[in-house]
């Protein structure tokens, strides 16, 4: 199997990775970047460029074997561009190869992003993603002062209006002693949940049972261990799955699939990468016919000229 891999730019200026095998594609999308990861990376790209040459894959089965040793965000993008190709021999759509019943769902639902900026510039961007057609909104919490939290999501429901969705994310930024207390000033503004509004599992558990908003776990669970154990404690009912952090689209499908016949929900986000990278997670959800808005914010590549639709992408994750 042939490798090829190209850095290249978002239009946020964030480098990434575009790794081509065969004939599928993948983005390695760190968040941030500096001369010894990219370094690192160039080097693990080349060695098992050599090391994929004499093999063929021809089942789902082969491709965790060639990831093993791999950085979380180095696996994503050689294994989605393993998959894209498995898929492409077998004449399928991505989420047909990951789909067990060979059925995904048409579209999925896309929520918009208003990170942590002013109640006036929520307001600006709330009417303006209202106009592109979003119907799920995720507003980002946790500032240092809790009013300025609850003026910019009061902002955003007044302009949304109640048909909207909205849910919020903390980022673990609230303590224990004070989650509970901001969650009871958020609740009368119609929040369908909120992601991580603490840091540990035990915290958590211990706010899902007094939250009047849903709690959700995000960033404290990136592993099928983790899942296990955030499911024991009843931490929450949704879980926030990042394959990029679980290390590829077939860990993130166990941890998908262990939540779901524990009767939670899932929501899939990607880690604000370029196109590809999103289309993968996007594929996923598809493939599970996901109802709750999937978060997969994120940027186009600079100057790339990429035709989306010769490579197989039809989700509108560029716009």
């Amino acid at each position: 199997m042939n490798l090829d891999f190209f850095p290249i730019k978002l239009t946020n200026d964030r480098l990434v990775f575009l790794v081509k095998i065969a004939s599928g594609w993948g983005e390695i999308a760190p968040l941030s970047m500096n001369k010894e990861l990219y370094d690192k990376i160039i080097a693990t790209l080349t060695q098992l460029k050599q090391e994929l040459k004499p093999i063929d894959i021809f089942s789902l089965e082969q491709i965790p074997l060639f990831l093993t040793d791999f950085d979380c965000f180095v696996r994503y993008g050689v294994e989605q561009a393993l998959l894209h190709d498995l898929a492409n021999r077998r004449g399928q759509s991505l989420a047909q190869l990951l789909c067990k019943t060979n059925k995904p769902k048409d579209k999925l639902k896309i929520n918009a992003l208003i990170p942590r900026v002013s109640s006036q510039e929520a307001g600006i961007m709330t009417d303006k993603l209202i106009g592109q057609g979003y119907t799920n909104i995720k507003i980002k919490v946790g500032s240092a002062d809790i009013k300025e939290d609850i003026d910019r999501v009061q902002t955003v429901r007044q302009r949304a209006g109640n048909t909207i969705g909205i849910h919020l994310d903390a980022n673990g930024a609230w303590q224990q002693d004070n989650a509970l207390d901001y969650l009871s000033l958020l609740s009368p503004f119609m929040i369908d949940y909120i992601e991580q509004p603490v840091k540990t599992l035990a915290e958590l558990a211990w706010l899902n049972d007094r939250s009047p908003i849903p709690v959700a776990v995000d960033e404290a669970v990136t592993s099928l261990a983790e899942l296990k154990i955030a499911i024991k404690l009843c931490c929450c009912n949704i879980f926030v799955i990042k394959p990029a952090f679980w290390g590829g689209i077939l860990p993130a499908r166990a941890g998908l699939e262990l939540a779901l016949s524990q009767g939670r929900s899932v929501v899939l986000t990607g880690t604000l990468e370029g196109a590809i990278g999103r289309w993968g997670v996007y594929e996923l959800g598809r493939a599970y016919s996901l109802d709750r808005a999937c978060g997969l914010t994120g940027f186009d590549y600079a100057d790339a000229g990429l035709d989306y639709t010769s490579l197989g992408m039809t989700a509108e994750l560029w716009r």
